[in-house]
């Protein structure tokens, strides 16, 4: 036996200028490592992302921060280190720092590489984002690769092999490539640099590749000895890939010291195809393609196999086979029974076949073939077992033409009235088959009649002419009435039934004694009893249909009326409620109005008393100036300063004329305010006038409506309440300026000669 044998020699680092690169392909804070360790703080810890390969920043608000660190030994060199942020602004920052010396911020986005030089020994680099107050969004940093010039250590060499012989631990044909369902046994010898006092390993395989359960084995490795481990594996039907990786992870107090790697060569074998060529070491029995058990058997345990579908052709091939051998015996044979019982074991091949695969395409063609079995016995009870086995078959419609055609066949060999009435009743939709009963019963009735008038004839025992015509003629006319009678209770009863087969056959009772009638007794009294009925029984027909008419055109009537009521109704509706809408709005419109007379007072009385204050200020300095002056004029009468306060009391008189012009000025502004007033007045009145507009629209509707009299009130109250809440402006400006002017006036002319007698 040729043996593949992969021999690797692992080194954490060869020498000092190797480095070690992390990649993250497993998660780092979870995996211990010997010269790694990872951790990350909380609440929101950094998280490896497994499609990507990388780790990635907690997601934090602001003012926090989110860290994570890696311990490592190294020599001598320089650590490099990769990695993105996705950053917004200046606000988020990642800080990256060696043995808590701070290396670089950075801000924004982008890719970039930090390369840093350190010594031989233990290091640790931290990584921090974090947000300030103002940050906003999300943001977020990534690492996605270390490396670092890891510290010289020969810890393990090993070598792997695996075998695919008929073994204890493995199974297969023996050429040293994995196969489906075949098992390997896989050996690694293993050796250590320094003795290892607890060594355990575990296993690693993809999906779809079994792992032969083991116990887990903790044992000792002395220095310079070596160990073997040995496990076995098995690929099921799904696994298609080229080769299966396996990973050995070797630990020592749950950290890792190392991974071993190994690959063994793949080639699919689709199961079923190996299990028909006798690629199994199960079995060396040869497959039989004719036998219904084993082709059973292997659709029951590869029903998804790629040759399923030519094996289910060979097992509805083995139906056929049975059915031909039967129709082949049944040449030689004579007797009816024994043919049958052939034909019905071919049948029972067929339902078998049936039941265990009901949803294939092929069974379809399996309830052809059987259908035609079927035929072969053509018999009624059969036909109904078909019905009942496969009731949503098309073929269960032809089944039920046969089962017709066998009954007409039962029906014209009794050749009964009663026959053809039951194969009538049976079948009312008018086939072929229940035209030509009902036909035959025609001329049975016909041809009954006719013996029946013939043997009539022969009764009547007399050679007189005229005496055998008028019993001939009585005999006729009491056999019509027979027929007539009974006419007349098929009629009747026509009215009561319910069931539709039987209406249906009373219809063609009836219809045939009415052309027996018109045979053979279109000269008797009958004929006009029978047109008169008719006749009547047409009136009845068109009396019940005006009376149906005129109950729909009540019913329409009624149903026009209410639409028409119901849209007047909804017109009214809609009327009202925009009278409403108006009404509303006019309220608004008045109230906005006494709103702003409120404000035109407030401000004309903040005028007034400004206008007011500025006159007593002017009048008061005057005052003062002048019971100063009179105080100077006293001192200094005989002294040339005389004219230095007449100049100044020009001045006073000058502020004086200018504050009596301000008031004027206002009394004009106040003026204009009662013109607005007005102008609002009018608007007003305006809304007032179309209110009444709405309000003479509803005198349309009658005096008596309650609808009127409610809307017609609501609509005064309000124009009312209105108009009454307006103010009468026109006497303000009276009111107001008047006694302002005079005010003015008195004030002026006595401060005025005041002024004058303590000058002169």
């Amino acid at each position: 036996m040729k043996k593949l044998c992969m021999v690797f020699l692992l080194m954490l680092c060869v020498n000092a200028n190797n480095h070690r690169e992390i990649s993250f392909t497993e998660d780092p804070f979870t995996e211990n490592f010997i010269d790694e360790v990872w951790s990350t703080s909380s609440p929101e810890p950094w998280e490896w992302i497994e499609r990507q390969k990388c780790i990635r920043s907690g997601h934090i608000p602001a003012l926090q921060r989110s860290s994570c660190q890696l311990q490592f030994n190294s020599e001598e060199g320089v650590v490099a280190i990769s990695f993105s942020t996705d950053l917004r602004g200046k606000e988020q920052s990642l800080r990256i720092f060696l043995d808590d010396a701070l290396q670089g911020t950075y801000f924004y986005q982008g890719e970039k590489v930090l390369h840093i030089k350190v010594k031989r020994g233990t290091h640790v680099i931290k990584f921090v984002f974090r947000k300030v107050a103002r940050a906003y969004g999300g943001g977020s940093c990534t690492i996605n690769k270390i490396s670092y010039p890891a510290q010289t250590k020969n810890l393990f060499q090993y070598k792997i092999n695996h075998t695919d012989k008929k073994t204890n631990t493995s199974w297969g044909n023996n050429d040293e490539i994995a196969q489906s369902f075949e098992m390997l046994g896989v050996f690694a010898n293993i050796k250590s640099a320094k003795d290892i006092p607890q060594l355990q390993y575990e296993v690693q395989v993809p999906q779809n590749i079994h792992l032969v359960p083991h116990t887990p084995v903790v044992f000792a490795l002395p220095k310079n000895k070596e160990k073997q481990l040995h496990f076995s594996i098995i690929s099921d039907g799904r696994f298609r890939e080229n080769s299966i990786p396996l990973t050995i992870r070797l630990k020592s107090c749950d950290v890792q010291l190392q991974k071993l790697h190994y690959s063994i060569p793949f080639a699919y074998v689709d199961p079923a195809r190996a299990f028909l060529e006798k690629e199994t070491v199960i079995t060396s029995k040869k497959f039989d393609f004719s036998s219904v058990e084993q082709l059973d058997q292997f659709l029951k345990d590869f029903p998804e196999s790629e040759l399923a579908p030519i094996i289910f052709a060979l097992r509805l091939e083995c139906c056929r086979k049975v059915r031909d051998a039967a129709i082949e015996r049944n040449q030689n044979v004579k007797n009816r029974q024994q043919r049958e019982q052939n034909i019905i074991k071919a049948i029972n091949s067929y339902l078998v076949f049936i039941e265990k695969y009901p949803q294939r395409l092929l069974t379809k063609v399996a309830i052809h073939e059987v259908f035609q079995l079927y035929t072969k016995i053509n018999r009624i009870s059969f036909y109904h077992n078909f019905i009942e086995r496969f009731p949503h078959s098309e073929h269960s419609l032809v089944a039920n033409e046969h089962i017709k055609a066998l009954m007409y066949e039962l029906v014209c060999a009794k050749d009964s009235i009663e026959a053809y009435d039951t194969f009538a009743e049976m079948y009312p939709n008018m086939s072929f088959f229940t035209r030509q009963c009902c036909n035959l019963a025609q001329k049975k009735a016909l041809q009954q009649e006719k013996d029946f008038i013939h043997n009539l004839v022969k009764k009547i025992d007399t050679k007189d002419k005229y005496i055998r015509q008028l019993a001939l003629q009585s005999t006729r006319n009491k056999r019509a009435n027979v027929l007539m009678n009974k006419w007349l209770l098929l009629t009747t009863a026509l009215k009561d039934t319910k069931s539709s087969h039987q209406r249906f056959v009373t219809g063609v009772q009836i219809q045939r004694i009415k052309n027996t009638l018109h045979t053979y007794y279109n000269d008797t009294n009958v004929i006009s009893t029978l047109l008169m009925m008719q006749k009547l029984d047409e009136i009845a027909t068109i009396s019940k249909e005006i009376k149906d008419l005129q109950q729909q055109l009540h019913k329409d009537t009624l149903q026009q009326m209410q639409n028409h009521f119901a849209s007047l109704r909804k017109n009214i509706d809609d009327n009202f409620a925009n009278t409403n809408k108006k009404i509303d709005t006019l309220h608004l419109s008045v109230a906005q109005l006494q709103k702003n007379l409120q404000l035109m007072h407030l401000d004309l009385n903040t005028k007034l008393s400004h206008i007011d204050t500025k006159i007593s200020d002017g009048f008061m300095s005057l005052e003062q100036n002048l019971q100063r002056m009179e105080k100077s004029l006293l001192r200094e009468m005989r002294s040339g300063t005389v004219a230095k306060y007449l100049t100044l009391l020009h001045y006073n008189l000058g502020n004086i004329n200018d504050n009596i012009l301000e008031a004027n000025a206002n009394i004009v502004q106040l003026s204009k305010g009662n013109d607005d007033f007005l102008r609002l007045n009018l608007s007003v009145l305006k809304a007032v006038q179309h209110n009444g507009e709405i309000l003479d629209g509803w005198q349309q509707y009658q005096r008596g409506s309650s609808l009127r009299t409610a809307v017609s009130n609501t609509v005064v109250n309000i124009i009312e309440g209105s108009v009454g809440a307006i103010p009468v402006v026109g006497p303000i400006t009276t009111r107001l300026a008047a006694p302002f002017i005079r005010w003015i006036g008195n004030k002026a002319g006595d401060r005025a000669v005041s002024l004058w007698s303590a000058i002169f």
